[in-house]
This record gives C-alpha cells, structure tokens and sequence, in this order.
C-alpha cells in the first residue's frame, strides 16, 4: 500500500522524485522496510508496481506478444509528455529499489515476464539511440534484476544483450549525459561472459578507459547517479570498476589496457585524497586497503612495473652507484643536473605506498629493488646535495627510512656497512630521524647475521666492526662539558653491540676473523666509554637533574656491558654483594655491582634516580625523559639480575637483587605517577621481570611488598599513605597475577596478608569517629583498593581461597556500611565531596567485584552465602540516593516530583549511606549502576565453570566443575529481598521506579528459586503487620514475575 501510494505521488506533475529517490537515508529506510515482506504481498507488490509504470498505453517500442517464427509485434509508444516520462523514470528507480530489498526467493516468472515484454524491447530502441531517458532507467532495473538473479543462483537464461551490444556500446561512448554513460557501462560490464568475443570485451575496455583518460582527480562525485554532472563521469565510474567490475578486466581485459588501469591506480596512488569524499584518488586508496585487490595476478604484474617505474630515477638506481659517484672527484652530469621536484615527487610516491599498500602483498623481488629505489634516494638526500632546508630534509629521510623499514627486505645490501654508515653519519639531531635510522641499521645487520649462519661468510659483519672509526672517542669530551645528547652514531654503535651478542650464538663458535674484529671493537671503545660512564657519574654527582640526559647512556651502557661479558663468557661477573641504602625507605637496598667502570656508573645513577623520585615527585612531569631514562634503568638492572641468575647456584643464589629491583620499581611509580603512560609501562616492565624471577626471588618479593603495604597502612599522615597505597598495590597485583610457575601457593599466602591489612586500612579510614579521610579524597583510597580487589577477583580468582573470599567480601561490605550520625557530624566544612564520576566508577568496581566472585568462585560463596547476603543488602538500599527528595514514581531523566525534606529529616537520612555515595549526589545513581546490579543478581542462578585445585598423586591438579548457587539461593533469597522492598517505600528517599524496572530481570531470576515456603516466610514472617507498603511492591513483583515466568 506504501509504494502503490508512493508510486501514485511520483506520477504527480507537482512531484519531486529526484529528490526523493537519490537521498542515501531514505533509500536505506526504505530497502530495510522492503526486506520484511514475505510471500504473497512480495508478488501482489511486483504486480502493482509494474502496472503503475504507465508503459502499456504508449506506442513507440515493439513488444512482443508471443514467442515462435510467427510472433507478433505491437508497437508501444512512450508518451511525448515530459513529465509523464519523468514519472516513468522514478517509478522505474523505485522499482530498481524493490529489486534490490526483496526478500529471497525471488519470483523469476515475474522477472522473466517483465523482462521480455519490457526491458528487452526498451533496451532494443535504446540500442538504436530511441527513447534514451526511459531506455537508461529500463537499463538500470536490468542490472539490478540480473545482479539479484545471480546473488540467488538462479538460471540467466535469456539475460544476454546479443546485438544490442554494438549499439550500447557506441552510445556509451558517444553520449554527453553522465547518468546514460554509468548505467550503460554497468550493464555492458554486467554483460561480459567468456562466451562473449573477444573483441566485443576488448572494445567495451576501450570505451571505458576512454572516458576514465578524461578524469579530473579533484572532482568528487555525490554518488547520486540521478541528475550528475559531466564533471562527475570519470569518479563515479571508477567507483563503479573499482568496487564491483574490475575481476572482470582480470578476466577479459588486453594486457594493454590491463597497464592503463596499473598507471591510473599508481598515478591516483601518489597523490593525496580525502577518504570522505567520492574522488579518483580516494577511491583508488580504499581499493589498495582491500585484500581481494591482491589476488588479481594479471593485473598485479602490471601495477608492480608501475610502481617500480614510478619510483626509479634514472641516475640513483642502487645506494652503491650513488656512493661511488659521492666519493669522485666530480659528479656524474645526470646528478648534477637532477631536479629537487623530481627527488620530492618520489619521495611522496614512497610515502603513499607506506601508507596504502601492504608490503606483504608485494612480491619478495619488488620489495627488494623499491628498497634500493629508496636507499638511492636517502643517499642522495643524507648527502645535502639539495637546496632544502633542514626541517625538510630530515622529513624526507624519514619518510624513506621509515619505508625500507616497514617493506622488510630479507637481503643484505650490496656494499651496506658503507651505505649504513654515511646514512648514519649525516643523520641531524630529530629523535624521530635518529630513532627510526637506528631501526634500519639493525635490520640490515640483523639480515648480515642471517646470511652467516647460511654461509658462513663473516666479512659484512667485519665491515660493520670496522666502520667506526675512533668510536666514542667524542662522547666523554661532551659528556664531561654537558654538551649534546648522543649521537645517531654512538647510538648505532650501542644497536651494533645489542644485535651481536643476542643473535650470533656462542662467541668461542665463531670464525678467528671475527673473533679478532669483535676483540678489536669492544678493546676500541671500552676506554672511551669507561670515561664517558665516569664522566656521566661525576656530572650527576654535582648536577642531580643532568641524570635525566642520561637515558641513551644507560641503555648503551646495558648494550655494552652485554657484548663484553658475551665476549668474556661471564668471567666479569665475579663480585660480592652488600646492602645500601639510597634513601630512608626502607626497603631500598642498593646492588653493588664489580668494581669497574659499568657497576660504578650504574650503581651511582641508581643511587641518584631513586633520591630524584622520591623526593622531587611533583616535578618529573615536567622532564621530558624522566620515564625513559627510569625504564632504561630498570632494563640495566633485568639484565644484570639475570645474568647473575644463570652464573649462581638457584639454591644459594641471593634475592636482593630482585628486591633492589621491586625497591627501585615502587620508588619510580610514586615519582612518576603524574607522567602520562608512566604506569602502564612501568607495570609491563614489572611484568616481564616477574615472570622470569626464580621461586626464591619471588617469595622474598611478596615478603617485602606486603610488609610495605603493612608499613603503608599504619603510617599515620593519611597523605603520604595514600599516595604510597596505590604503587604498592599496582606492583602487589603484578605479582600476584604474573607470577613464576609453581608459586601459586606463595601468591595466595601474600593475598591473605594484603588483605587483611587493607581490612584495618578501612577500619581506620572509615571509623565512626572524625575520619582521617572525607569527601573525593575518601572515595579515591577507597577506587584503589577496589581496583585491586576488582584485578585479582577478574583476572586471578584461583588464588581466592575461601577465606580470602570471606575477606573480600568484608572489604566491599565494609566500603557500603553507612556512614552512622556520629560521621555525618563530624564532616569538615571544608572538605571536596566526590564527583558524580568517581562514585559512579567506584560502585561499578564493587559490583563488579562481587560479581566476579559469584561467577567464579561459587564453590566458596555457597558455604559463605550469608555474607553474600550482608553485602548485597547495603548495595541495594544504596540505590536510594537517586530517589532523595522524590516520590519515586516518575523516571529520573524527566526529573522526580519534588518533596520537601527538612534538615534533620536529610541528616538522618543522609547517615543511612556511606558518606561516598550520597556526596556523589543523586546523578551518580542512575541506569549504568542499577543495569550493574541487576546483571549480579541474575547471575545467581546461572550455571558457570568454577576451577579449583586438589591434590592428585602428589601434585596440584586443576579441577573444573560447573556449579549452581540455586539452593542457597533459594533458602537466602528473602533475605535479600526484604531491605530491597523497604528501600523502594521509603519515605525521604525511596528507590526510583526506572531503577527498579532496570533491576527487575535480575529480580526475575531470584524469584525462580523461591519456593512456596521461602515466599510464605517473606509475605507473612518477615514483613510486620505495619509494613503494608512493602507487601504491596511484593504483590506487584509477584503479578509481573508470572506474566513473564516460562512455562514449558
């Protein structure tokens, strides 16, 4: 009925179908309400449309009235009206519309027989150049007709152009409307089969490219096909070859015009384009971003000669040539004479298959000659042979760099010790240059070192050893006049020495050549970096902040200390160690390394690091390295812990290396808490040193962090307890999560511990007395202990003993105990009360909290079920906040009805929630928190996998069961329901009704595990006779529950 009216209103004179048919939103709308019409009405719809097209009084095309050699024509002409013939034309695009959304299976009987009494003839006069503007939409709803017949499967007998194709074809070519070239070339291109000829297919090609040569890439198409302007043509065309037709020049196309499209899409690619707008350029980048692009080999031939040809300038061909033709006395005429315009166009070229293409499409082949391609032209430009400044020419470099980077060519380069190290050399002071340089130097090294273990051939590698003249010779000099961070140079020195002691293998192993290089290197720049290490130490002793210059240092340091004691087999590692202490922390023991030049620089920077951090905090945000230079600090103190490690005895071996580790670790998160992303890293940091420490370094790292909590909570000053609670909580739930294999006892045990002291933290942060903690500073301390209880409940539930979970639940019922008249007195006139957010964010934690417990701990909660009780209780009642002042019978969006409420009526009110919740406000009590809570409660009654572990032959086994808390349930159920019902009637604040529906299939779930008795006791037991109110919200509860229940 819709489109029948719809179909009447477009034949209306006063209409605008236009307008109406080429909008995206209503099309969409109207294909979605379409695919819901099934049978009967899907064929009464097809009939009405068509009958409403207004085809059958014209009298200009021949139909044919039967089939056989004695068929009739009639002739059909199209009505000489203009606006009758638009009519036509937009129930014709709203007939293409129903094509498109109508539901499977389509009536082909009716396809087939408006086809051949209607789109067969139309396209026959459209072929002759007749009737053109109903002919082009006819041709339209024969696409879309064939594209649904073959997305169905069905036959496509009947469906070929045959002659008409020569006629199409020349029309397509020749027409100067837009609309008729785009549908018409859709329909030719729909039309190629392999039983077509030859040169019909090559000739269809033509025309298309053709009109694809006159394309302005700066015009963007609308994407309506209705009323498009000539300028449009060539990007809405290739659009349509682009997402739909171009299998089919892989198919049929010449290998000439196969290379025309290759330098159209490699022409598009260089230049920049707007992925919001439908233009050549943009949507020849969203079809290099797709992979079925890449399956097309003909086609990908052609692109990568393209591609190559696009990026080689004759005279830089390979780094070598471009080397060699540096070091001559006169260069070459071809690179005097080489334009900057050039150089720039393919470094953009370079820039854009960096970002379109997936290298791991190209070919092995390609990728290695674009890396040479590449290298040429850095060379070139490292060389500062172009007028440029040089803020551009470091963004070139970096752009090439970053390029042979991401295409990852596995071959060595030819001559590359040299072509590295004049890369190198003239790389200028951007980090960004000097980073990214670094990773192309150890990648070619690295490729150096997988061809010895091919071969055997060490002379690259020698080479390498070799090109560093003199090497550190300049940095104890800067060092000493504070002068300069280190160079790209020294930096690559540092890569060199990482790569060869972690990817050679055993240094006895290697050949006597490289011995002796190696020998030679480490015995070339161990004097002058001892002095830069000493002159490093010396500087911070006089000038602490100059440490924050040293995070290169450190890191070269590692580097360096690696590949002598590779060298020396660990023969350095001989040494003794003692405790120190930097600062009055008291778990602060310093490592003392051998007494040479790397444990001196390292233990004195150490020493100076911890006193910055712990007792300048507040400023380190504004050291741009302070993070880094404490990461590289800690990757120095790793590797020393494990090469010591792997040269002791386990069972002798001493643990405060791994505690002057963790001492280290907190003193860095406490001073770096305000640098952003300081956390995540340090923790990941942590992380990977906990997996790898030793059972008898991980037990004495538990001891000590729960004896800093234990310290953390009895210091009396509440602001530097909170401030040290939260990194020694983050580093407690590393370790607990992360730890060695086999040490989940030790984990439990340290568990127990924390938790019974954040039990007194609480009782003392909380007590009814004049708390030491109020407002957001109170609802904070208590977001960190939630967070922690939330990281071990999700991510560690195996080490919840059943204690443990009695503690747990403690701690969450303890943080919803209220507040009491004795608190609610004693608050400070000046104290910040919690945001809305941070309320919100700490009832989401609790709730998630015990519901972790619930759904993976149900082999504890059932005999603790009581407390699951006690703490549910206060949780419910809590959600009255967001009723304070209201009726409760209207939704909180549209804004409670108003009640007067007196002081003392708010005070006592007020002492019936924790202090956090009602500063929160009644905002922070809304759907979010009560959709929470009724997700915990349905989980009651759900079945889940619980794992434990028991004793097995002498071993620890992991046992999965599924279990149920439905019978505890059952008996505790009124339980939790009662202070539920005498939350929803109480008088000052009751809970708001639209909490209440959020609540209700959780409800739904706990009422299926009552039984009559259970429901007898709540109805008649436990609700007085004066409590008729909550009676009445039980009945409503009980009348919805049995609309709603299954009944199977």
């Amino acid at each position: 009925i819709l489109l029948s009216h719809l179909s009447t209103a477009l034949s209306s004179p006063h209409a605008l179908p236009s307008n109406l048919l080429t909008s995206h939103a209503w099309s969409a709308a109207l294909e979605k309400s379409l695919a819901a019409l099934v049978g009967v009405t899907v064929r009464s719809t097809w009939v009405e449309l068509v009958e409403n097209l207004g085809l059958e009084a014209s009298t200009s095309m021949d139909v044919d009235e039967a089939e056989g050699p004695s068929k009739k024509k009639r002739k059909v002409e199209l009505p000489p009206d203009a606006t009758s013939i638009s009519s036509i034309s937009a129930r014709l695009r709203l007939l293409r519309l129903f094509i498109h959304a109508m539901p499977s299976p389509v009536p082909m009987d009716l396809l087939n027989d408006f086809r051949k009494g209607v789109v067969d003839p139309a396209l026959k006069e459209l072929a002759k150049g007749r009737a053109v503007e109903v002919g082009i939409q006819v041709a339209g709803v024969r696409y879309a007709m064939l594209e649904r017949v073959r997305r169905d499967g069905s036959e496509e007998n009947g469906w070929e152009l045959g002659k008409r194709v020569k006629g199409l074809r020349e029309l397509c070519g020749e027409s100067e409307s837009a609309e008729v070239v785009l549908e018409l070339a859709a329909t030719l291109l729909q039309s190629l089969s392999a039983s077509m000829p030859e040169e019909d297919a090559h000739a269809i090609f033509a025309v298309i490219l053709a009109r694809l040569e006159e394309a302005n890439e700066s015009v963007s198409w609308s994407g309506h096909a209705h009323g498009m302007d000539n300028g449009e043509l060539a990007a809405a065309l290739w659009e349509l070859v682009s997402r739909r037709w171009l299998q089919t020049f892989e198919l049929f196309a010449s290998p000439e015009q196969l290379a025309q499209i290759a330098t159209l899409i490699v022409r598009c690619m260089a230049s920049p384009s707007n992925p919001h707008q439908i233009t050549i350029n943009a949507s020849t980048s969203r079809l290099l971003r797709r992979a079925d692009f890449y399956e097309h080999r003909r086609l990908q031939s052609h692109i990568h000669t393209c591609l190559l040809k696009r990026c080689t300038i004759p005279s830089l061909l390979s780094p070598s040539s471009v080397l060699t033709s540096l070091s001559a006395s006169k260069l070459p005429k071809p690179l005097r004479s080489l334009s900057s315009d050039v150089v720039n166009e393919t470094v953009e070229t370079f820039e854009r298959i960096s970002e379109l293409v997936p290298v791991e499409y190209l070919s092995k082949g390609l990728r290695n000659d674009l890396v040479d391609r590449a290298m040429a032209v850095d060379v070139w430009i490292t060389a500062g042979k172009l007028e440029e400044g040089e803020e551009e020419r470091e963004g070139k470099m970096r752009v090439l760099r970053s390029f042979v980077l991401g295409a990852a060519a596995e071959s060595p380069l030819t001559d590359g010790p040299a072509i590295m190290s004049h890369l190198v050399k003239g790389t200028g002071s951007s980090e960004a240059v000097t980073k990214v340089t670094i990773a192309v130097y150890r990648h070619f090294v690295q490729s150096s070192i997988l061809v010895y273990h091919g071969d055997k051939a060490s002379a690259p590698l020698e080479a390498y050893l070799a090109a560093f003249e003199s090497p550190l010779a300049s940095l104890a000099k800067r060092f000493k006049k504070n002068v300069g961070p280190v160079s790209c140079e020294e930096l690559a020195l540092f890569a060199l020495a990482d790569v060869l002691s972690t990817s050679l293998g055993d240094y006895k192993s290697t050949p006597e050549s490289l011995q002796a290089s190696i020998g030679e290197f480490v015995k070339a720049a161990s004097k002058p970096f001892g002095k830069t290490l000493s002159a490093a130490s010396a500087a911070t002793l006089t000038s602490p902040a100059s440490v924050w210059d040293c995070a290169d240092l450190i890191d070269g340091c590692r580097r360096f200390w690696q590949l002598k004691d590779w060298v020396s087999g660990g023969e350095c590692d001989q040494g003794t160690y003692s405790p120190n202490r930097f600062t009055p922390s008291a778990m602060l023991i310093s490592l003392v390394f051998p007494v040479e030049a790397f444990a001196a620089f390292a233990q004195s920077i150490l020493g100076t690091l911890v006193t910055l951090t712990t007792s300048s905090a507040s400023t380190l945000d504004a050291q741009p390295d302070s993070l880094r230079t404490c990461l590289a600090m800690l990757d120095l103190l790793g590797f020393r812990i494990a090469r010591l490690r792997e040269l002791s005895d386990p069972a002798k071996h001493s643990t405060l290396p791994f505690e002057t580790f963790l001492a280290c670790h907190l003193a860095f998160r406490q001073g770096l808490r305000t640098v952003p992303g300081a956390s995540g890293a340090l923790l990941n940091n942590l992380k990977r040193a906990t997996v790898t420490s030793t059972i008898r370094e991980y037990s004495a790292a538990l001891n000590g962090i729960s004896a800093y909590v234990g310290q953390t909570v009895t210091s009396e000053d509440a602001a530097s307890q909170m401030a040290s609670l939260e990194p020694a909580l983050a580093v407690a739930l590393v370790l607990l999560r992360d730890g060695p294999d086999g040490s989940s006892r030790l984990s439990t045990a340290c568990l127990t511990d924390i938790l019974r002291h954040l039990s007194l933290l609480l009782a003392k942060v909380s007590s009814s007395d004049k708390a030491p903690l109020q407002g957001a500073a109170l609802a904070e301390a208590l977001l960190v202990i939630s967070t922690f209880l939330e990281g071990i409940c999700g991510e560690q539930p195996m080490l919840l003993s059943r204690q443990n979970v009695s503690s747990v639940l403690a701690l969450v019922a303890r943080m919803l105990q209220p507040s009491g008249p004795q608190a609610v007195a004693a608050v400070s006139s000046t104290f910040v009360p919690s945001p809305a957010a941070l309320t919100s964010q700490l009832w989401i934690s609790l709730v998630t909290i015990v519901d972790h417990l619930v759904r993976h701990r149900k082999d504890h909660i059932s005999p603790l079920f009581p407390h699951l009780v006690a703490t549910l209780g206060p949780m419910l009642s809590s959600l009255r906040r967001a009723g304070f002042g209201t009726t409760g019978s209207v939704t909180i969006d549209d804004g409670e009805a108003g009640v007067a409420v007196g002081k003392r009526a708010e005070r006592e009110a007020r002492a019936t929630f924790p202090s956090w919740v009602w500063e929160g406000g009644a905002r922070a009590m809304g759907r979010p928190e009560a959709k929470a809570v009724g997700r915990l409660l349905a989980s009651l009654t759900a079945k889940t996998a619980s794992a434990t572990l028991k004793r097995k032959h002498g071993s620890m086994e992991k046992d999965t069961s599924t279990t149920s808390l439905a019978a505890p349930l059952s008996k505790h159920a009124p339980f939790i329901l009662l202070p539920y019902l005498r939350a929803c009637v109480n008088v000052v604040s009751p809970i708001p009704s639209v909490l209440r529906t959020e609540l209700q299939g959780g409800w739904f779930e706990v009422m299926d595990s009552m039984g009559k008795w259970e429901r007898e006791a709540l109805m008649k037991g436990f609700l007085t006779d004066e409590e008729e109110a909550e009676r009445g919200v039980l009945r409503g509860m009980w009348r919805t529950w049995e609309k709603e229940r299954y009944r199977g």
